[in-house]
């Protein structure tokens, strides 16, 4: 009997360990792979690895052009659920062990540059990355994200990147972002991109949406009648937030177009023509001439003059939060007030004595 009852409670504590060793597994955070990649090849082949490894991943790309012509695919849609992080951010030296440059990813107006299908409530980044001519038939010519995760769990961030010359033959030249959940999208350059309507880019997000502190400008419509940017907060309980954001400049017939059923909150912008939703939140908005610095032949890039309206004029705190750094890598915030846009000026003659 004595044998039989040290029989039981040596077989109810291996049960008590191995309980203990399961719930040990089932809440340890995800491992961590990191991918440093130099070619369209070995970019997809981290995207894909990515897709179905169940870690928490990060794809840093060399500083350079990096030349796409198949683009781009990152899906969890064909593989078991991979709901875990995924990062990816360019700039890196040749082991990628800090950054020392830009990445370009050039799509030579053959290619989408990047599509993403997001089918979980996963949070994804893109971090210092510059899309260049890139072409869809339909929308999304540099880059298109769909957020699929009906439960609204999925999150997006863009910040500090660039969206430049793409093409699409229908909307959105330069990026579509769709679906359920939060994107943030701030300090962005978006510049040049073409398309029938909604050149520069569309959001179509049933969830938050928070655009801050970017620069759009320079885009264009085929005829000129369409709208350079589309932003649709879907649904009643969705939020749009538009904070420290310039977009002027356009060839287009006006620069934003704001609809939806959703909330609008507008902070501290300097928009040329927009639509008229009713605005939960019209706060310092302006829409002047936002005075660029000239920067020389072929220039992409858009400070402002140090007499420029938008110098000091931003809110330091926005919804959305606000990166430490602005599309140069600079300190975001230089005097009281951080500056509209996507640009810091840094000193007392940042802008060459203009």
């Amino acid at each position: 009997m004595m044998r039989e009852s040290k029989r039981a409670a040596a077989a109810a504590a291996r049960g008590a360990w191995s309980a203990c060793v399961l719930l040990a597994i089932a809440t340890a955070p995800a491992a961590a792979a990191t991918f440093c990649v130099n070619t369209e090849a070995t970019a997809q082949a981290a995207l894909s690895t990515a897709a179905t490894n169940g870690e928490s991943d990060t794809i840093r790309f060399r500083s350079g052009a990096i030349e796409v012509t198949n683009g781009l695919l990152f899906t969890t849609a064909s593989a078991s659920a991979d709901d875990q992080p995924l990062t990816l951010t360019g700039g890196y030296n040749t082991g990628c062990t800090q950054r020392t440059g830009t990445t370009s990813l050039d799509g030579n107006g053959i290619a989408r540059i990047l599509e993403m299908r997001i089918h979980g409530p996963q949070t994804v980044v893109i971090d210092r990355l510059s899309f260049i001519d890139g072409y869809d038939s339909q929308r999304g010519g540099n880059l298109y994200v769909g957020l699929f995760d009906t439960g609204g769990g999925a999150s997006l961030r863009i910040d500090n990147s660039a969206f430049l010359l793409g093409r699409a033959d229908l909307s959105a030249g330069g990026f579509d972002l769709t679906g359920f959940g939060t994107v943030r999208f701030r300090n962005n350059l978006v510049i040049g991109n073409s398309a029938d309507d909604f050149p520069a880019g569309a959001f179509n997000i049933t969830g938050a949406t928070y655009l801050v502190g970017n620069t759009m400008t320079g885009n264009l419509t085929d005829d000129g009648e369409g709208w350079a940017l589309y932003a649709n907060p879907t649904g009643a309980a969705s939020n749009l937030w538009l904070s420290n954001n310039i977009l002027w400049g356009n060839d287009t017939y006006g620069d934003a177009y704001l609809f939806g059923g959703g909330s609008f909150h507008l902070v501290s912008n300097d928009i040329g023509v927009r639509t008229n939703p009713t605005l939960v939140t019209n706060t310092d908005n302006l829409s002047v001439d936002p005075q660029f610095a000239p920067c020389g032949f072929l220039c992409i890039r858009k400070p402002l003059k140090r007499a420029s309206p938008l110098v000091d004029a931003g809110m330091n705190a926005p919804q959305g939060g606000m990166p430490a750094i602005d599309f140069d890598g600079l300190d975001r915030v230089v005097g009281p007030y951080v500056d509209i846009g996507a640009f810091e000026l840094e000193g007392l003659f940042a802008d060459g004595f203009d």
